[in-house]
């Protein structure tokens, strides 16, 4: 019987170790490259934050006025502007949505205007700039005003216009294209309320007033229902007879009175109203005399176009899409950056 040979066992070849200079070469190369990959994450890091916090921070949107954005950096311009030149709060958080408000209604504005094709001349900017200096150092007139050239007062001082406005550009930190893109706007609303001004008719509908005070409502319907009980609807018997005299309001045109507009422009001579809330109590009124087309005088020219105005304006603004984006952590960070 054969015996099977066992296979002889293979030769082990020890590994060759690399010297201890190499492997230290290679522990410190290592080490470097984690000290790299360390630094690098901590540089990713902290740049990450440094962006979020001082470069997109300020391009964040704070409102959108139908296609235009307001960004951060504008805001907290504005925000700045507004508490340097009114004394504004800027820790109160209402200060800031107020200067919101504004910044919405001006851009408003500047739409509107561009429709309307109302434009404003550098040339004009610049001159409002300069007599808002020059009336600021004017001295006092004699009926308690600021004197201007052609008062007769000769004794106003020389301005250095340029250096005065270089200073207040300095002072409320914004540049000469910022500043003048704020004039521009005022300016273009004077324009738009100049536009309702000339729009208002020369000739309208009048109605003269007259009307009575009394103390209270419940007075007011009591000497209502004295009217028609004992004096037979006779306004200046009711007013003799509670010795009270009838206060003429006089020709007024719709929009001048607009608590007593219902009552006066849909009613006849002779009728009286029902109590009124007005002239610190409640009134009744009585319809004299009416006008169908009587001229509109100078002095209620501008409160009608004004009154025109902000009911155009007021439109505008509900139309409008209007979008904001403040929140508690923006307005603090508004706050810190003051």
């Amino acid at each position: 019987m054969s015996r099977k040979l066992k296979p002889e066992p293979m030769p082990v070849v020890a590994k060759k170790q690399p010297p201890k200079w190499q492997r230290d070469r290679n522990i410190t190369r290592i080490v470097r490259i984690a000290f790299i990959a360390v630094i690098a994450l901590i540089l990713i890091l902290v740049g990450f934050w440094g962006y979020s916090s001082y470069v997109s921070a300020w391009h964040q949107p704070v409102a959108k006025i139908n296609d235009t954005v307001i960004n951060m950096e504008y805001f907290v311009k504005m925000v700045r502007f507004h508490s340097m030149a009114s004394g504004l709060d800027v820790n109160d958080y209402s200060t800031q949505f107020q200067v919101l408000r504004d910044i919405e209604d001006d851009e408003l504005i500047v739409q509107q205007a561009s429709v309307f094709g109302l434009y404003v001349t550098p040339e004009e900017i610049t001159q409002t700039i300069k007599e808002s200096i020059e009336n600021s150092f004017a001295p006092p007139s004699a009926d308690g005003g600021n004197a201007t050239q052609g008062d007769g007062n000769e004794t106003q001082p020389s301005i250095d216009v340029d250096a005065v406005y270089a200073q207040w550009l300095e002072q409320v930190q914004l540049s000469d294209d910022e500043y003048r893109q704020l004039i521009e706007t005022d300016l273009l609303r004077d324009k738009i309320k100049e536009r309702f001004l000339q729009e208002v008719p020369e000739t309208a509908k009048h109605v003269l007033l007259r009307i009575i005070i009394l103390e209270d409502e419940i007075e007011a319907y009591d000497a209502l229902s004295r009217l028609e009980t004992y004096h037979d609807g006779n306004f200046t018997a009711l007013a003799e007879g509670i010795d009270e005299t009838p206060l003429v309001l006089g020709w007024l045109p719709e929009g001048i009175t607009p608590a007593y507009d219902d009552f006066a422009f849909n009613s006849e001579v002779g009728n009286v109203s029902a109590p009124i809330a007005g002239y610190g109590g409640y009134t009744i009124a009585e319809v004299s005399e009416i006008d169908e087309a009587r001229t509109i005088q100078q002095h209620h020219r501008e409160p009608l176009g004004t009154a025109a105005y902000f009911g155009w304006f007021e439109e505008v603004q509900e139309t409008s899409i209007i979008e904001e984006y403040l929140d508690l952590d923006k307005l603090n960070w508004v706050i810190s950056r003051i």
